[in-house]
Order: structure tokens, then C-alpha cells, then sequence
């Protein structure tokens, strides 16, 4: 199995500046102790946050204790993060849309406690208008970013016709695929390419089960002439991984990480959960509490990451990775927010972003139908299926062509992370996300 390399990626060397409306408090508290609040089962999202929480705390010399509820109901949540409120912790931390609701009701009750949530946006009820407490910070991660150094990685590493699997009206998807063309965009320029130089084909499937079918579509893009395909889903990426090995060329995550289970996965980019709770925890501890807001969190705090072998990525490197991350981070790209993905296609209307207008964009967006769904073929692949086995079962090295994007090669291991952000204000961008 081809090692890989995890570049983590920092700015510590900008000054950045919280989003924050109502309330502000200071960060003197006496009780150093914060408590997180975790669900009945484990996920790899909670266990990198709670390292990021971990890992300040020691910086800090602060105890982390975790609470977790008895079982996935509001009143179990709920009495979970009263029980942490109670214990004189700094802060109340949980984390996901699940406790959205939760942490409202909890912050009412124990107004004297401050409460962070990651990844969410507190409400009243479920389905409900965002309500944040003054005694609450909320944390919305910039799924844009993730998907900007994604579109940026796949151009500069050569690639110029793109395939991208999605599924429709997720709004992290709308995100990540926002943000990746941008990314495309900002590569083509600055490789000069002419109008419609990088050519995006994009199938909305249903959605994110592994079945014939989506092997089937990634069949037909491979064909077609894409030498790329880029997903947000991971059961797709299962699927596609079995299409690029017999195609011989490659697939690329957006948002997880497989580059570990297949030599078929090109790159990953990721949010770094890890380093974001780091960033905000620092910010909140020097900068102070301030309740009632939305903090948004992404590459110029560090939390972007991308995992690949960037021997097998061209003329793209781990410097222009890095001096692409300090121009976002300074402020000198900026990225258009919260656009909805089909808006981003050639058949969308008024899309506001440049690089899919009419006219001299250096990137061109089609849509392509996915496959008809077959209701009786629609069945979810089982775990151990001949498309995870296939993409998952060789560890043979194969012999590159020399080219930039289109055979797989071998590529020694590095790795390498940057500075630490820990204690700078983070910084808002200029729209406030949309509720999950």
C-alpha cells in the first residue's frame, strides 16, 4: 500500500478576528475543566474534535471530562450538558446538528454556564429558525475551503476534465462543490488557461449508497474522457475507487478520507476538526466569550487538511499548497459563500460567481444525467462487496507513465504540519451560514 503524506495546514501568522453578536463575557473563569458531551456511539467527527479539545487543554493545564448521554433522545442530551453545566466547567462543548436543540434548552436552563457547539446551530425545536442563547458560541466549519483546495489541488496537478459525484440538497454538498470550483477556477488562471480550459462534468445522484449503479456512472465518466473523479459521498467513493483502478487512473474525497484504503484515491481534503477545536478554544480562552454568535472556521485558522502522495500529484507541491493557504488566510482570496450546487452548473441561473459565468471563465460546469435508477437493482452493496474488495484488496505497485494525473505510481512518504494557531481571533466570513 503506497504510503501517504498529511500535510496539516496552519496560518498562524495572520491576525484573525471573531464573528460575534450579543453578549460578551470574559474568559476568567476559575474552574479549569471542560466538559464534552458525547453520544451513545463513537464517531471518527467527535474522537478528532475531542483531540483538538484534548490537546489544548493540556496546553492549558485544563482537565477534560466527558459526559455522555444514556441514550440519543433530547432529554438524554439534555441532562448531559446540565450535569456538565453543573460541574463548573469553562465550557459546556458538544458537537453535531443532534444537539442543536439540546444545547438551546441545556443554555437556557443553566444560564450561567457558557456552552460551545461545533457544527451546528442552536434552535427552539427541530426544523426550527436558528435561536442562539447569549451563553452560547456556535461553530460552523467552512465546507467551502475544504472544497476550494480540493479544486485547486486537482487543476495544478494537471487535470483538466473532471468528473464530480454528488448527492442533491445536502447542504454541505452545496458547499463543498461551491467552493471547489472556485478553486478550479483560481488553478486555471494561474496556469493560463483559455475559456472553458477546465471541464467539469457533474452527476447529482440520489443518493450516497454503494450499488451497481454508481459504478456504472463512474464507468461512464472514466469513458467519457474525465481522467478525474471527485465525490463529497464515501460510499461513492467506494464505488468509484473500482472504476478508476480498471480505468487506471484515479478518484478524489472531498470531506473524508480514504486516501489509507485505496491506491485509487488520489487526494483528500478534509476539514481538521483537530486543529479547528485548537483555534477556537484558543480564540474564545485570549479573546474572551462571546455569547449569541456564529464563529466560522476553516483554512485561515488552520482547519483544512489535505492527505495525498504528492508524488503522484505533478507540479502541484506541498509549498503551493501551503502559499495558497496563507493567500486565504491574509484575505487575498476571497471565496463566494453558500451557494446551492445546481446554481453552480451552466444550467443554473444567476449563479454570482465568476467562474462559472458566460463568456471567458477558464471553467465550464455541465450537468450529466446519473444512470436510471433500477428500484429492484437499488440495493445497498454489502461492506465486503467486489467494489470495496477491489479497491481495497491490492497492494501492488504499479508502473507510472511519466505524466502528470493519469497512471498510478510509487512515491516515498513525508509528512509535515505547520505552526500553531492556538490563542488567534477567528476571523468571520462575510456570510453567516445557513441552518443545517
Amino acid at each position: 500500500m503506497v504510503k501517504k503524506l498529511i500535510a496539516v495546514l496552519t496560518a498562524g501568522v495572520v491576525a484573525l478576528s471573531l464573528a460575534a453578536c450579543g453578549s460578551s463575557k470574559t474568559a476568567d473563569k476559575t474552574a479549569a475543566s471542560y466538559g464534552v458531551i458525547t453520544g451513545t456511539s463513537a464517531s471518527s467527527a467527535v474522537s478528532d474534535l475531542l483531540l483538538g479539545v484534548q490537546s489544548f487543554a493540556d496546553q492549558q493545564s485544563v482537565t477534560v471530562k466527558t459526559y455522555k448521554a444514556e441514550k440519543s433522545s433530547l432529554s438524554a442530551y439534555v441532562k448531559a450538558l446540565k450535569k456538565a453545566a453543573n460541574a463548573d466547567s469553562t465550557f459546556v462543548i458538544a458537537d453535531g446538528t443532534d444537539l442543536e436543540v439540546p444545547v438551546y434548552e441545556a443554555a437556557k436552563a443553566e444560564t450561567g454556564a457558557d456552552f460551545v457547539l461545533f457544527d451546528g446551530v442552536t434552535r427552539k425545536e427541530e426544523g426550527g429558525d436558528d435561536a442562539i442563547p447569549d451563553n452560547v458560541v456556535c461553530v460552523h466549519f467552512n465546507e467551502e475551503d475544504v472544497g476550494y483546495i480540493a479544486g485547486y489541488a486537482a487543476v495544478s496537478a494537471g487535470y483538466r476534465k473532471i468528473g464530480y459525484m454528488t448527492q442533491e440538497s445536502k447542504d454541505s454538498e452545496n458547499e463543498y462543490f461551491t467552493g471547489f470550483v472556485q478553486g478550479c477556477e483560481r488553478a486555471a488562471m494561474e496556469n493560463g488557461l483559455s475559456s472553458k480550459g477546465v471541464m467539469i462534468s457533474i452527476i447529482f445522484e440520489e443518493s450516497d449508497l454503494l450499488t451497481p449503479l454508481r459504478m456504472t456512472d463512474a464507468n461512464n465518466l472514466y469513458a467519457d474522457g474525465d481522467t478525474l473523479i471527485v465525490t463529497d459521498g464515501e460510499n461513492l467513493s467506494k464505488a468509484i475507487e473500482s472504476s478508476a483502478s480498471l480505468a487506471g487512473t484515479y478518484v478524489a474525497d472531498i470531506g473524508f478520507d480514504r486516501t489509507g484504503s485505496s491506491d485509487s484515491v488520489l487526494f483528500a481534503s478534509v476539514t481538521d476538526r483537530n486543529q479547528g477545536a485548537v483555534a477556537v478554544l484558543g480564540s474564545l480562552t485570549t479573546n474572551g466569550f462571546k455569547g449569541g454568535s456564529v464563529i466560522n472556521v476553516g483554512a485561515a485558522q488552520g482547519a483544512v487538511s489535505l492527505s495525498t502522495d504528492y508524488a503522484r500529484m505533478g507540479s502541484f507541491s506541498q509549498d503551493a499548497l501551503n502559499t495558497i493557504i496563507s493567500s486565504m488566510a491574509a484575505g487575498s482570496i476571497t471565496l463566494d459563500y453558500a451557494k446551492d450546487a445546481q446554481q453552480l452548473t451552466s444550467k443554473g441561473k444567476n449563479t454570482g460567481l465568476n467562474s462559472v459565468s458566460e463568456g471567458n471563465a477558464q471553467v465550464s460546469v455541465e450537468v450529466v444525467s446519473p444512470v436510471t435508477p433500477d428500484p429492484e437493482a437499488e440495493t445497498d452493496l454489502a461492506a465486503d462487496s467486489s467494489a470495496e474488495s477491489a479497491a481495497d484488496s491490492s497492494d501492488e505497485e504499479t508502473v507510472s507513465s511519466g505524466t502528470s494525473g493519469t497512471a498510478k505510481g510509487n512515491a516515498a512518504s513525508e509528512s509535515s504540519s505547520g505552526t500553531d494557531s492556538t490563542g488567534s481571533e477567528i476571523a468571520a466570513q462575510e456570510v453567516t451560514p445557513s441552518a443545517r
